[in-house]
Protein backbone atom coordinates (compact mmCIF):
# COMPACT_ATOMS: atom_id res chain seq x y z
CA UNK A 1 0.00 0.00 0.00
CA UNK A 2 2.48 2.84 1.01
CA UNK A 3 4.95 1.49 -2.36
CA UNK A 4 1.96 2.11 -4.83
CA UNK A 5 1.44 5.39 -2.68
CA UNK A 6 5.16 6.28 -2.92
CA UNK A 7 5.20 5.26 -6.42
CA UNK A 8 2.01 7.60 -7.24
CA UNK A 9 4.24 10.44 -5.79
CA UNK A 10 7.29 10.05 -7.43
CA UNK A 11 5.01 9.89 -11.15
CA UNK A 12 3.22 13.48 -9.58
CA UNK A 13 6.95 14.86 -9.28
CA UNK A 14 8.23 13.65 -12.66
CA UNK A 15 5.32 14.79 -13.93
CA UNK A 16 5.93 18.57 -12.39
CA UNK A 17 9.48 19.13 -12.89
CA UNK A 18 8.69 18.68 -16.86
CA UNK A 19 7.20 21.99 -16.76
CA UNK A 20 9.61 24.47 -15.05
CA UNK A 21 8.75 28.47 -14.76
CA UNK A 22 9.02 31.24 -12.97
CA UNK A 23 6.72 29.84 -9.86
CA UNK A 24 6.73 27.16 -8.02
CA UNK A 25 4.35 25.89 -5.45
CA UNK A 26 6.05 27.14 -2.69
CA UNK A 27 5.94 30.61 -4.19
CA UNK A 28 2.30 30.06 -5.54
CA UNK A 29 1.34 29.00 -1.88
CA UNK A 30 2.41 32.11 -0.50
CA UNK A 31 0.65 33.91 -3.10
CA UNK A 32 -2.97 32.12 -2.94
CA UNK A 33 -4.12 34.61 -0.05
CA UNK A 34 -2.43 38.19 -0.86
CA UNK A 35 -4.64 40.84 -2.06
CA UNK A 36 -4.62 42.41 -5.41
CA UNK A 37 -1.95 45.12 -4.66
CA UNK A 38 0.59 43.09 -2.90
CA UNK A 39 -0.28 40.27 -5.89
CA UNK A 40 1.09 42.98 -8.17
CA UNK A 41 4.32 44.00 -5.82
CA UNK A 42 4.99 40.29 -5.39
CA UNK A 43 4.30 38.82 -9.37
CA UNK A 44 6.27 41.78 -10.51
CA UNK A 45 9.34 41.29 -8.17
CA UNK A 46 9.34 37.56 -8.99
CA UNK A 47 8.83 38.14 -12.60
CA UNK A 48 11.33 40.96 -12.46
CA UNK A 49 9.44 43.72 -13.65
CA UNK A 50 11.13 46.36 -12.55
CA UNK A 51 9.90 49.03 -14.80
CA UNK A 52 6.38 47.96 -15.09
CA UNK A 53 4.28 51.12 -14.39
CA UNK A 54 6.04 53.15 -17.40
CA UNK A 55 7.01 50.08 -19.67
CA UNK A 56 3.83 48.54 -21.68
CA UNK A 57 5.58 45.86 -22.70
CA UNK A 58 6.11 44.76 -18.67
CA UNK A 59 2.50 46.05 -17.79
CA UNK A 60 0.62 44.53 -19.98
CA UNK A 61 2.95 41.13 -19.40
CA UNK A 62 2.27 41.71 -15.02
CA UNK A 63 -1.47 42.02 -15.69
CA UNK A 64 -2.00 39.06 -18.18
CA UNK A 65 -0.01 36.95 -15.29
CA UNK A 66 -1.92 38.58 -12.59
CA UNK A 67 -5.46 37.84 -14.91
CA UNK A 68 -4.56 34.27 -15.15
CA UNK A 69 -3.43 34.00 -11.42
CA UNK A 70 -7.22 35.81 -10.68
CA UNK A 71 -9.25 33.62 -12.47
CA UNK A 72 -7.47 30.45 -11.41
CA UNK A 73 -8.16 31.20 -7.56
CA UNK A 74 -11.84 32.07 -8.71
CA UNK A 75 -11.62 28.21 -10.47
CA UNK A 76 -10.58 26.96 -6.81
CA UNK A 77 -7.59 25.56 -8.75
CA UNK A 78 -4.95 23.68 -6.39
CA UNK A 79 -1.38 25.01 -5.62
CA UNK A 80 -0.17 22.34 -8.06
CA UNK A 81 -2.59 23.20 -10.49
CA UNK A 82 -2.09 27.21 -10.72
CA UNK A 83 1.80 26.63 -10.34
CA UNK A 84 1.28 24.25 -13.63
CA UNK A 85 -0.72 26.54 -15.96
CA UNK A 86 1.06 29.72 -14.71
CA UNK A 87 4.26 27.86 -16.11
CA UNK A 88 2.41 27.30 -18.64
CA UNK A 89 1.20 30.94 -19.89
CA UNK A 90 4.91 32.13 -18.76
CA UNK A 91 6.07 29.06 -21.73
CA UNK A 92 3.59 30.35 -23.90
CA UNK A 93 4.81 34.12 -23.65
CA UNK A 94 8.07 33.21 -23.61
CA UNK A 95 7.51 31.03 -27.48
CA UNK A 96 6.15 34.68 -28.78
CA UNK A 97 9.22 36.39 -27.32
CA UNK A 98 11.93 34.19 -27.22
CA UNK A 99 11.21 31.76 -29.74
CA UNK A 100 9.57 33.90 -32.19
CA UNK A 101 6.69 31.28 -32.71
CA UNK A 102 3.29 31.89 -34.65
CA UNK A 103 0.00 30.93 -33.66
CA UNK A 104 0.03 27.72 -34.78
CA UNK A 105 3.11 26.71 -33.36
CA UNK A 106 2.37 27.91 -30.05
CA UNK A 107 -0.72 25.69 -29.71
CA UNK A 108 1.16 22.22 -30.86
CA UNK A 109 3.34 23.53 -28.42
CA UNK A 110 0.36 24.54 -25.85
CA UNK A 111 -1.68 20.79 -26.77
CA UNK A 112 1.80 18.79 -26.47
CA UNK A 113 1.99 19.89 -22.89
CA UNK A 114 -1.47 19.47 -22.12
CA UNK A 115 -1.30 16.42 -23.53
CA UNK A 116 1.92 15.36 -21.59
CA UNK A 117 0.41 16.68 -17.94
CA UNK A 118 -3.30 16.16 -18.21
CA UNK A 119 -3.50 12.69 -20.20
CA UNK A 120 -3.35 9.95 -18.29
CA UNK A 121 -5.91 7.25 -17.27
CA UNK A 122 -4.86 7.64 -13.63
CA UNK A 123 -6.77 10.47 -12.30
CA UNK A 124 -4.08 11.39 -9.12
CA UNK A 125 -1.38 11.62 -11.61
CA UNK A 126 -3.24 14.00 -14.25
CA UNK A 127 -2.82 17.76 -13.25
CA UNK A 128 -6.12 18.47 -14.84
CA UNK A 129 -9.29 16.88 -15.10
CA UNK A 130 -10.88 16.92 -18.39
CA UNK A 131 -13.19 19.66 -17.42
CA UNK A 132 -10.52 21.76 -16.21
CA UNK A 133 -8.53 21.55 -19.24
CA UNK A 134 -11.71 22.63 -21.06
CA UNK A 135 -11.90 25.88 -19.03
CA UNK A 136 -8.29 26.16 -19.37
CA UNK A 137 -8.55 26.25 -22.92
CA UNK A 138 -11.58 28.66 -23.20
CA UNK A 139 -9.65 31.24 -21.26
CA UNK A 140 -6.69 31.10 -23.11
CA UNK A 141 -8.42 31.38 -26.79
CA UNK A 142 -10.11 34.55 -24.42
CA UNK A 143 -6.55 35.60 -23.22
CA UNK A 144 -4.09 35.15 -25.20
CA UNK A 145 -4.76 33.23 -28.57
CA UNK A 146 -7.98 36.00 -29.74
CA UNK A 147 -5.17 38.31 -29.36
CA UNK A 148 -2.11 36.92 -30.20
CA UNK A 149 -0.84 39.43 -33.44
CA UNK A 150 -1.31 42.42 -30.47
CA UNK A 151 1.45 40.42 -28.14
CA UNK A 152 3.21 39.47 -31.17
CA UNK A 153 4.30 43.12 -31.90
CA UNK A 154 4.52 43.97 -28.38
CA UNK A 155 6.77 41.54 -27.38
CA UNK A 156 8.85 41.45 -30.39
CA UNK A 157 8.97 44.35 -31.32
CA UNK A 158 11.68 46.71 -28.99
CA UNK A 159 10.01 50.29 -28.27
CA UNK A 160 13.04 51.90 -27.52
CA UNK A 161 14.64 51.60 -31.31
CA UNK A 162 11.21 52.59 -32.51
CA UNK A 163 11.10 55.63 -30.63
CA UNK A 164 15.13 56.78 -31.05
CA UNK A 165 15.03 55.47 -34.50
CA UNK A 166 12.47 57.33 -36.51
CA UNK A 167 13.26 60.38 -38.24
CA UNK A 168 11.09 62.75 -39.14
CA UNK A 169 11.43 66.26 -41.31
CA UNK A 170 9.25 69.45 -40.52
CA UNK A 171 8.99 71.80 -43.24
CA UNK A 172 8.19 75.02 -41.63
CA UNK A 173 5.38 76.79 -43.52
CA UNK A 174 7.33 80.34 -43.80
CA UNK A 175 4.68 83.11 -44.84
CA UNK A 176 5.08 86.05 -42.50
CA UNK A 177 2.21 87.95 -43.58
CA UNK A 178 0.01 85.53 -41.75
CA UNK A 179 -0.32 85.86 -37.73
CA UNK A 180 -1.75 83.54 -35.47
CA UNK A 181 -5.00 84.40 -33.99
CA UNK A 182 -5.66 85.46 -30.41
CA UNK A 183 -7.38 83.30 -28.17
CA UNK A 184 -11.22 84.08 -28.80
CA UNK A 185 -11.28 86.37 -31.96
CA UNK A 186 -12.22 85.65 -35.03
CA UNK A 187 -9.76 86.18 -37.93
CA UNK A 188 -12.07 88.92 -38.72
CA UNK A 189 -12.22 90.76 -35.85
CA UNK A 190 -7.60 90.23 -35.50
CA UNK A 191 -7.41 91.45 -39.24
CA UNK A 192 -9.41 94.87 -38.15
CA UNK A 193 -7.22 95.03 -34.48
CA UNK A 194 -4.14 94.95 -37.08
CA UNK A 195 -5.10 97.74 -39.24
Amino acid sequence: MFAAESEREKKREEKDTNLQGPLTQQLISGLVNKTDDQLTTELSHILGFTNHCLCLKEASLLDFYICGFSWMKQMKFSERQMSFVVNLLHLMVSNIREKQMDLVENLMVFIESLAHQCSTSDEETSVLNTEEVFTLIGYLKNSLFQKYNIYQHLLRTNRDELLTGAQRDVEVFGCQSICSLEEGLSAHLFHLKLQ
